[in-house]
């Protein structure tokens, strides 16, 4: 994940507290929900274990798994 996409959900999760704080329920929920659809991109699961030089390994049976389609 980039450190773009890593401070803008910093940036919504706190947007998110301050709404909550002021009784904004559901703009927090959003605020919310949006950061965690940031964090949870398959980007950030892609480069996961690459930094630092680091290989990301295959378990076996998904490699097995993607090799029959």
């Amino acid at each position: 994940m980039t450190d773009q996409l890593q401070n803008r959900a910093a940036r919504l999760l706190a947007m998110a507290l301050k709404a909550r704080e002021e009784g904004h329920l559901d703009s927090a929920e959003r605020f919310t929900q949006r950061a965690s659809e940031i964090l949870d991109q398959p980007s950030a699961l892609e480069r996961l274990g690459t930094q630092g030089g680091e290989k990301v390994i295959e378990h076996p049976e998904a490699k097995k798994a993607r090799d029959k389609e």
